[in-house]
């Protein structure tokens, strides 16, 4: 049976990996995570939740800035 201390420590897996990727498919494949755990521990844990917004909003930046910085200076650095 798992424990709350393994629940988090695939939870920390997944979210480091959501962070590199920013893809939930990819992230899962990464830390060994099914979709639908992840999912459902999303729907019931709000502190999982939480974290895995300010990730997104995170990637949502770095992808931003990305994109501006290659509108401004083309692909090419």
């Amino acid at each position: 049976m798992a424990t709350a201390q393994d629940s988090k420590a695939w939870q920390k897996r997944f979210l480091k990996a959501l962070s590199e990727t920013g893809m939930v498919s990819e992230a899962c494949k990464l830390s060994n995570t099914s979709r639908r755990t992840v999912y459902r521990h999303r729907n019931k844990d709000e502190e999982f939740a939480s974290e895995w917004d300010q990730v997104r909003e995170e990637v949502h930046d770095r992808l931003q800035r990305e994109a501006e910085r290659r509108a401004l200076e083309g692909l090419i650095q």
